[in-house]
């Protein structure tokens, strides 16, 4: 009675020792007639709670580089239901070992088409080294449904090519990786795009872009439209004919004609000079009597009027000051000028940075945006014609702040610094190096 109470003491102590046996499975094949498609390389016996050990040893050493992966499908175009990818295989010399384990990890009960392909790094090749049966005989998973219910089996694509019979995957079955996998028909990628285009445009082959290909989708360059057509322009065209700028254009015309002249050649006070078309000659108009000016004895070869209309004279002084502006950009988004034309342009050599400035332009300001990674400053050269400085005397100076981009905030340490060798340039120095510097100049 006494023994009989003791044997199941001693089979619950046994069962955790039972928990962790490594069944080890061997074979020896010839590398040149294995993974003939037979699945007769390997026939094994596995259970649930055993952790597998496979060491395949071949007639032939694998060349250097050489990398395997395993996996276990139903059926054998179906599913993979358990996989060991190439980081937790071993190629070394003839042999190539890795392991299953057990427990949680096991799949169902059944008969799964197994395979061990291989991966040459140097040559890129793919090849099928073993292929063979496994028979799963106990399981902590009783069928499918409760095993897909309880892991979701998630595929890695990395550096491998699956194939599967059926685009139909029972579970929560998942890829993740950068790979390609097909259902014998279509190709899926993940990670590496959409795979190469059926046809462009209803064409294959090397397909040039044609007018008639965009004509549904975008209007032609080379079209006309009806004034009714364009939303808006008729409305736009007769703001600009409205009373209010009919009655600006005659108050301007009233003020031209109120003007008076005081002459300097001789001819006294005029109220109007007159071009006649019929022969070229100017007249002016002396004591109701129409003189011409070039035979005037008092004629002095020119014209000089003083305009004594006050609303004349302010009108030609804002002509005088307020000269307009243009915004524009000098090299890509990198450099930006205000100047009263276009016609500025900008280069960006090392850390010199030089604007060209055409004739007849004149730049107030300019803005650029300096990369911290090609260092903490700059020289800035103000360009050529209206920049140009001969002397320290008579150089431009300039009006400098610094921002940074990334937050907005001024940057206390950045300045400017007069080049007192080179009288077109100024030095800017204590930019930070780690983000971009929004540099404004005022000249």
């Amino acid at each position: 009675m006494k023994h009989k109470a003791l044997l199941p003491i001693f089979l619950l102590v046994a069962l955790p020792c039972m928990a962790s046996i490594i069944h080890t499975n061997t074979e020896s094949l010839v590398l040149s007639t294995s993974a003939d498609g037979s699945y007769q390389d390997f026939d094994w016996n596995w259970a649930g709670y055993d952790s597998e050990a496979i060491v395949l040893t071949y007639d032939t050493s694998f060349p250097s580089g050489t990398k395997a992966s395993f996996r276990m499908r139903r059926p054998k175009d179906g599913v993979v239901y358990k996989e060991v990818l190439t980081a937790d295989i071993t190629v070394s010399g003839t042999s190539i070992t890795f392991s299953v384990t057990g427990g949680t990890n096991m799949v169902p009960v059944g008969a799964y088409w197994a395979e061990v392909i291989t991966y040459n790094t140097s040559t890129s090749v793919y090849r099928s080294v073993a292929k063979g049966m496994i028979n799963v005989n106990w399981s902590l998973f009783k069928d499918d449904a409760e095993y897909f219910e309880y892991y979701t089996n998630t595929h890695s694509l990395s550096a491998s090519l699956i194939y599967y019979g059926s685009t139909s995957f029972p579970g929560n079955v998942t890829f993740s990786g950068d790979g390609v996998y097909t259902d014998g028909t279509n190709f899926t990628f993940t990670g590496v795009g959409t795979g190469a285009v059926a046809s462009i445009f209803a064409r294959t082959g090397v397909v040039l872009a044609q007018e008639s290909d965009y004509s549904s989708y975008y209007s032609l360059t080379n079209h006309t439209h009806t004034v009714a057509n364009v939303t808006g322009l008729q409305a736009a065209l007769d703001a600009k004919g409205s009373t209010t700028s009919v009655a600006l254009v005659q108050s301007n015309l009233d003020t031209h004609e109120a003007l008076e002249g005081t002459n300097v050649h001789g001819l006294g006070t005029m109220s109007i000079i007159d071009d006649a078309d019929s022969d070229g000659v100017t007249y002016g108009r002396q004591d109701g009597v129409w003189t011409n000016i070039a035979t005037s004895t008092g004629y002095v070869g020119t014209n000089a009027f003083t305009v004594t209309n006050a609303a004349m004279t302010a009108r030609i002084l804002s002509l005088e000051t307020n000269v307009p502006m243009q915004r524009y950009s000098a090299l890509a988004s990198n450099i930006h000028v205000r100047a009263t034309s276009t016609g500025v342009t900008a280069t960006m050599v090392g850390t010199l940075v030089s604007l060209t400035i055409p004739a007849n332009v004149v730049i107030e300001a300019a803005v650029v945006r300096w990369d911290g990674g090609d260092g903490s400053g700059f020289t800035l050269d103000m360009g050529t014609v209206d920049m140009l400085n001969s002397s320290l005397y008579d150089r431009w100076g300039v009006i400098f702040q610094a921002y940074r981009e990334d937050t907005g905030s001024f940057i206390a340490g950045a300045s400017a610094k007069l080049d007192t060798t080179n009288h077109d340039r100024v030095t800017i120095q204590g930019l930070p190096t780690t983000t971009t510097s929004h540099c404004r100049f005022v000249f």
